[in-house]
């Protein structure tokens, strides 16, 4: 978060966008190795590591749970869907060639705020499940 916050502050947006996606794939992977007790080898698809992430959080949705609640889980997916994305397509990670739509301030603080809220939300889980 540290990092992220120097380059909204250097405006380097598109660098946000990458170390934002680096961040949450990062939570991710450590609360996988960390519930499995093995390395995990990351293909890079992020939602896919979100997904085993839930299974192991037991925070799947359900049909039994508060609609709201689903509503919100339902949330961080499109959250983590979107900051992929963007770094896929907008970051400084890939050359886009004239194709390259910048970030803006409004959005890189958006994209930070978000991935940041989205792993603190992820690792008071796994905490809670380690008490």
């Amino acid at each position: 978060p540290d990092r992220i916050k120097d380059d909204i502050s250097n405006k380097d947006y598109d660098s946000v966008v990458t170390k934002s996606r680096t961040l949450l794939e990062e939570v991710l992977i450590f609360i996988i190795e960390k519930k499995t007790k093995e390395r995990y080898k990351s293909n890079g698809d992020l939602l896919k590591i979100y997904a085993e992430t839930k299974s192991l959080l037991n925070i799947t949705q359900q049909k039994d749970w508060d609609v709201r609640i689903n509503d919100l889980l339902s949330g961080i997916n499109k959250i983590i869907d979107a900051i992929g994305r963007m770094r896929n397509m907008n970051s400084d990670a890939h050359g886009t060639g004239v194709g390259r739509i910048a970030i803006k301030e409004c959005e890189a603080r958006l994209i930070a705020a978000s991935a940041v809220m989205v792993s603190e939300y992820l690792l008071s889980i796994y905490q809670k499940d380690r008490e």
